[in-house]
């Protein structure tokens, strides 16, 4: 998995490439999520298939749960079931992580 990429839209969700099949619907998401506070500006939108999206919300809820970020260890037996694959983990894992960050530090 490469570094974490930001999508704009128009453009396709990072972890894409590697979805079978493959993925044909793409949703805005609020990196800092809009429901906490997050504005709607370009730096904190990115373009993500509909998978990417559920499992950024997922880990958001996790992370919400526990009150701090969790290790992808710590998530371990959620993402088993969850059946999330590989590429969709890594890359919604760090969308969530800055997502996280960005809502607790109120900073883009």
């Amino acid at each position: 998995m490469k570094p974490l990429e930001l999508q704009p839209e128009g453009t396709t969700c990072q972890c894409v490439t590697e979805h079978r099949p493959p993925s044909i619907q793409f949703e805005n998401h609020h990196i800092w999520p809009q429901e906490d506070g997050g504005p709607t500006v370009p730096e904190n939108l990115v373009y993500i298939c509909a998978t990417t999206h559920n499992n950024v919300h997922a880990y958001l809820r996790a992370f919400t749960t526990t009150g701090r970020v969790l290790t992808p260890d710590e998530l371990r037996p959620a993402l088993d079931q969850w059946h999330y694959t590989p590429h969709v983990q890594g890359y919604a894992y760090d969308l969530a992580v800055l997502g996280w960050t960005r809502w607790h530090t109120g900073t883009l």
